[in-house]
């Protein structure tokens, strides 16, 4: 998850201009992932929605399901 006011987005365009490769790249190898778009989000609630998404992740096979690949 990156937010768009990163020090070191600002300094380097190269990751926010090559999103749209690297989501190719996610589906070509067919990579799990989670995108969410955090620019409105604080630290703390980036963090609390990892968080979450990472117990849920961990919880069962059930759970996962709740997770959009």
């Amino acid at each position: 998850m990156r937010h768009n006011q990163d020090k070191d987005l600002q300094k380097n365009r190269i990751y926010i201009d090559n999103y749209e490769e690297m989501f190719e790249a996610i589906s070509k190898y067919n990579i799990t992932h989670i995108a969410t778009n955090t620019e409105t989000f604080t630290q703390e609630e980036t963090c609390d929605l990892t968080l979450e998404i990472l117990n849920l992740w961990k919880l069962d096979e059930e759970s996962r399901k709740y997770i959009r690949k």
